[in-house]
């Protein structure tokens, strides 16, 4: 069978435990398998009924496979959009074609649950960090009180809760987590757009 390469997104619940590997290069890895039911609505019984199931086995790789890793269960409804596979393959007593979505993004559906979003931080490449010169206050100094206050609205002492700081567990996890402020009601009790 012909190997298909589209790229589609997928609803569906994770059917097994996601599991964690490193690839023999040392590049994170996570699998999954995800089933995804087609819901049809039966106009005699006056409901909807579950229809076909499709089944996918789930890769991400890099730093999308240690976040996923992080927050992916078994039984979570999520979205996934990346490269599809078919495979065909034969064991002697049985064959059919697999179906596996090399995955770009993952996401909680959350049409069914809520998420508490914790953004990671990329570490910056050595070569494009640089020092400033002796007695150059950097570029911090053209922006007075703003730069003590926080560029973020928060103290700059209130760095525990300022975006950009790192939580407690993100130093076991080697992961460092931006925090964003929460979206602030205002005075007519609508939300506000939480700058960033």
């Amino acid at each position: 069978m012909r190997e298909s390469n589209d790229i589609i997104t997928v609803l569906g619940v994770i059917g097994t435990d996601p599991e964690a590997k490193v690839t023999s290069n040392g590049v994170p890895l996570i699998k999954f398998r995800m089933a995804s039911t087609q819901r049809k609505f039966d106009k005699e019984t006056n409901s909807w009924a579950d229809g076909n199931t499709n089944w996918y086995t789930v890769s991400a790789f890099r730093g999308l496979a240690r976040n996923a890793i992080a927050s992916l269960h078994r039984g979570d409804p999520v979205v996934v959009t990346g490269r599809l596979h078919l495979r065909a393959w034969n064991t002697g007593e049985r064959q059919g074609t697999s179906a596996d979505l090399e995955a770009d993004v993952i996401g909680l559906d959350l049409q069914w649950g809520t998420a508490n979003f914790q953004r990671t931080m990329r570490a910056q490449p050595l070569e494009t960090t640089q020092s400033a010169p002796a007695g150059d206050p950097g570029p911090t100094a053209a922006l007075g009180a703003d730069a003590q206050s926080g560029f973020d609205g928060f103290p700059a002492s209130d760095a525990a809760q300022s975006p950009g700081a790192q939580s407690p567990g993100a130093q076991s996890s080697g992961l460092s987590v931006q925090h964003w402020p929460a979206p602030r009601e205002d005075r007519a009790g609508e939300l506000e757009p939480t700058p960033f």
